[in-house]
């Protein structure tokens, strides 16, 4: 396929993504491992593999185990050793450490080579391998290989954030006045709305890379739809290969459905339509989960450090991606319509698309996020989004309006001891000092389109 120069310019900055400094500091550290690429199919692992390699390495060695000559070459080998001689075999090169990097793309389907990992690291420590697999968890859960606990490191991948949508899109000066806002600095109203309109595309058409890419070239829905479609259909064959007993009659119905309580809190019992109960279709969320298609975000009512979870209350979705769950849910008419950001900011979407973002900053470990509720003694109070934070617990509300209507923020800041309150809102980025029922509040409000910065504002 022949790639026109502009075309290739989108590709180049699709991928430009921000694990890339993270691969970086892999290949430079002295106690480098195999690295584990963690992430859901069509996240755009693959892609940034192979810049990364185009741009640190002047060999390239790549395995895909899906296709079934790869698989079954590899299949029975059972040594590092035999393994470097049979690369040099197939793929007639020459590996020589430390300028090689050698690829293992989904890995699953050969465990035999993943319990091998923790070989590499012992017996070939300057060899540099990557390994990915989007499939990964279920097939251990099947399996159960020997994974190399403590000889391999992790990294994970998401869709785009707002940040490497951006970047994707060209918005390259934009993107610089966004990342160097402070507290205190104001930045001018043109510019403030600018970057909520992108924020608004952004929330229409979602953080797929493909998808991205199309976007960059038609803004015609019918188009891009294809291509959602296309997706939905993958997940479901690939997930329902390792559909196991109880949760196979339940895993496409769960996938199909899970857009509509994306940004909610949901029970598992009679969940869309069915008549489950929680022990039956509790393993098709799970096994969703465990190949990153969604996150379920437990309760919890921790006044103090540690935060527990309650894993048998209602948990809330965050769905892979917000354009997907605007796809399946026939609502991106409407968001692509409306004129002003705070017209749809009263939806479910806004939250999907805040935690989406969220959990996409956990790139070298799983951002863990509960929502606050302390239970029927308070229950009109509910924070968003809550997780341990360097010594607090940091509340989150995805909200629009006044201080009045943060009554689930201040009732959580008198309950928790050591708290940081954020608001993710359409105004600008400050420190506020609020009043609510004469007791002042200290506030973090921070706009939307700064929510890929947020972990960084947090120690401003």
């Amino acid at each position: 396929m022949v790639i026109m120069p502009k075309l290739a310019l989108i590709w180049e900055n699709m991928f430009n993504r921000k694990i890339l400094n993270n691969l970086a500091k892999w290949k430079d550290s002295s106690q480098r491992k195999p690295l584990i690429l963690r992430g859901a199919r069509q996240v755009g692992k693959t892609s940034v593999v192979e810049l990364f390699a185009k741009k640190n390495y002047t060999k390239f060695v790549q395995l895909n185990l899906e296709q079934v000559l790869q698989r079954n070459f590899y299949s029975q080998v059972a040594s590092v050793d035999e393994f470097v001689r049979s690369v040099r075999v197939d793929k007639r090169i020459k590996i020589t450490a430390g300028d090689t990097l050698i690829f293992i793309d989904e890995i699953q389907n050969c465990p035999n080579l993943l319990e091998l990992l923790r070989f590499f690291y012992e017996d070939y420590p300057d060899l540099h391998v990557i390994a990915a697999g989007s499939l990964l968890e279920k097939m251990i859960e099947q399996k159960k290989p020997s994974i190399p606990v403590g000889r391999v490191s992790y990294a994970y991948m998401y869709p785009l954030d707002f940040f490497e949508y951006l970047e994707a899109m060209g918005e390259q000066e934009l993107l610089l006045v966004l990342k160097q806002l402070s507290f205190g600095e104001g930045v001018s109203a043109n510019i403030h709305q600018l970057a909520l309109d992108h924020f608004q595309k952004y929330m229409l058409v979602g953080g797929m890379p493909e998808i991205v890419a199309q976007y960059t070239q038609s803004t015609d829905l019918a188009q891009i739809n294809q291509v959602f479609s296309d997706i939905i259909t993958s997940y479901a064959d690939d997930i329902l290969k390792y559909a196991i007993n109880s949760d196979a009659q339940y895993l496409d119905h769960v996938l199909l459905n899970a857009h509509t309580v994306a940004g909610q809190i949901y029970k598992y019992s009679n969940f869309a339509g069915t008549r489950s109960s929680n022990k039956e279709i509790g393993p098709a969320f799970r096994s969703l989960e465990q190949v990153m298609l969604l996150t379920q975000v437990t309760a919890t009512k921790s006044i103090r450090l540690p935060v527990v979870s309650q894993l048998y209350r209602p948990k809330k979705m965050v769905f892979l991606d917000v354009g997907l769950v605007n796809f399946q849910s026939c609502i991106q008419d409407y968001i692509f319509t409306k004129h002003k950001l705070a017209d749809i900011f009263k939806g479910r979407i806004v939250e999907q698309v805040v935690g989406q973002n969220l959990i996409a900053q956990g790139v070298n470990a799983k951002v863990k996020l509960n929502y606050w509720s302390p239970g029927k003694e308070i229950s009109a109070a509910e924070v968003d989004f809550c997780f341990a934070h360097q010594g607090k617990i940091i509340g989150i509300e995805v909200k629009s309006g006044s201080a009045g209507k943060l009554r689930s923020l201040f009732v959580f800041a008198d309950k928790v001891v050591d708290h940081q309150l954020v608001r993710f809102h359409t105004g600008h980025l400050m420190k506020e000092e609020l009043i609510f029922d004469h007791k002042n509040y200290q506030l973090l409000s921070i706009p939307l389109y700064l929510v890929s910065r947020f972990f960084e504002l947090l120690e401003k």
